[in-house]
């Protein structure tokens, strides 16, 4: 059997280790873990025999750890060509370690370089933390990734008061008890997120709490304010957005919007404040069409999802700057030729059993595309121009109903036949709409990280 651990795995690992291991540090400082504290930590490794297995945790084993060997999976054949999986894993505790950065990322490099001397991938490590700092009958205090902090408040007293007062709160979330937003008013310089409030309080003096950045609604409160008057904010997200005055977000600080049910948003064009606007989140938004969008010249993502009324995305050329689209549940969108118009898509996410679009031969429109999964009535496939694409790393094609795909061999023979080295390949010929999922090697697939345009979940 050939080796488990290749260049890339070991690239990949290497990557993984000087990225995550800071950003888990940052999350543990919110938990109150400093630089001085020891802690024992949970460690990784995959293989793919048992032998190797037990050869790693014998060598860990003498080092002072606490390696257990278990099997975790088989190699999964999806076609005639088997995708390579982990089978077996290395997990355990390290002895105590201090909790400094150089200390632990020394450390990982080192499992990083340990673990392919018997053929094994490190994956990573993880540190226990409590469930919470704080809990009691006013408040609920928790760590956050970044390293700050999440505070809930059930009533204001004393003790939610010192919460607030003493920590580095970034999320707070105002429960019922409060009455209203005034008692956070004297905190207002160090309050930046403003998390699920009670639908009881009002947001109409939402103004006295300018150092906002995000703001997430969770359900309708019971009046909202004048969100332009947060010169601050970044992110605005709202689940029910229903009785949204959507003029009231025309903030040109604004980076992020995401509203859901946003029965006001008639058209994309009173929205005139969105000069930096990067990512704009729709679902069961009453548009008929794109008209506007061209208002948004900074957008870099647009999701739309259970708009029921649009039946023309013409004008979404005009956002030409944008890398990420998915479009879900719009059924009165016949053509969707428009998308190759976007030259500058990294990620397109587009499903519509009724929508139609001539051929995957749009590909070509798209040179820095890298992820797609696309189910559209098609005339054709052409297979060449897939081939012939430099930077695909995830394709997730569906094509009509009765269409026939060809072989996995001669499919494998095509998509190579321009130098694009096949990962794998996993064909559904007797599905109501056959599908292809391919995936080629690529530099996505090496990034320290899961790709952000990779296996997008769709708006609901």
């Amino acid at each position: 059997m050939e080796s488990f651990v290749t260049e890339e795995r070991l690239e990949r690992s290497l990557a993984r280790a000087a990225w995550k291991t800071p950003q888990q540090l940052r999350s543990l400082r919110a938990w109150r873990i400093r630089p001085t504290d020891e802690r024992a930590l949970k460690f990784f490794f995959h293989t793919n025999t048992q032998a190797k297995a037990d050869a790693l945790a014998a060598v860990l084993k003498a080092r002072g750890y606490q390696p257990q060997v278990r099997k975790t999976g088989a190699f999964v054949d999806w076609t005639a060509t088997w995708l390579e999986m982990a089978s077996w894993a290395v997990s355990g505790l390290t002895p105590p370690l201090p909790m400094a950065e150089d200390v632990l990322l020394a450390w990982a490099q080192e499992m990083c370089r340990l673990g392919p001397r018997h053929d094994c991938e490190f994956e990573g490590w993880f540190c226990e933390t409590p469930d919470f700092l704080e809990k009691n009958d006013d408040h609920w205090l928790q760590g956050r990734p970044d390293g700050t902090m999440d505070l809930d408040i059930y009533r204001w007293s004393a003790a939610s008061e010192a919460a607030l007062a003493e920590n580095d709160v970034y999320w707070v979330s105002p429960g019922s008890g409060l009455g209203s937003l005034e008692p956070l008013q004297r905190y207002a310089d160090k309050i930046r997120g403003l998390r699920s409030p009670s639908e009881a309080l009002s947001l109409a003096s939402i103004d006295q709490l300018p150092a906002l950045e995000q703001i997430y609604l969770h359900k309708a409160p019971q009046a909202h304010g004048d969100y332009r008057k947060l010169p601050k904010l970044r992110g605005f997200r709202s689940l029910d957005a229903e009785k949204l005055d959507p003029r009231w977000l025309n903030n040109p600080s604004l980076r992020s919007v995401e509203l859901r049910r946003p029965r006001k948003l008639k058209t994309l064009k009173a929205l005139d404040g969105w000069q930096g606007l990067e990512t704009l989140i729709l679902s069961g938004a009453p548009l008929a069409s794109l008209e506007g969008l061209a208002q948004v010249p900074a957008l870099k993502e647009l999701r739309l999802a259970n708009c029921l009324s649009i039946t023309d995305i013409g004008e979404l050329p005009q956002a030409w700057g944008v890398e990420r689209l998915e479009m879900f549940k719009l059924p009165k969108v016949q053509s969707f030729e428009p998308i190759a118009g976007l030259k500058a898509l990294r990620w397109a996410f587009v499903h519509s059993r009724d929508g139609t679009l001539a051929s995957y031969e749009t590909f070509k429109h798209w040179p820095e595309l890298q992820n797609a999964g696309v189910l559209l009535q098609m005339g054709r496939v052409d297979f060449e121009a897939l081939a012939r694409h430099p930077s695909a790393a995830e394709l997730m094609l569906y094509t009509q109903k009765g269409f026939a795909l060809p072989g996995e061999d001669e499919l494998r023979r095509v998509l190579q036949a321009h130098g694009r080295q096949v990962r794998s390949v996993f064909l559904r010929p007797k599905d109501e709409c056959p599908s292809i999922h391919v995936t080629f090697e690529s530099p996505y697939w090496r990034l320290p990280a899961a790709h952000e345009g990779h296996a997008r979940m769709f708006v609901e």
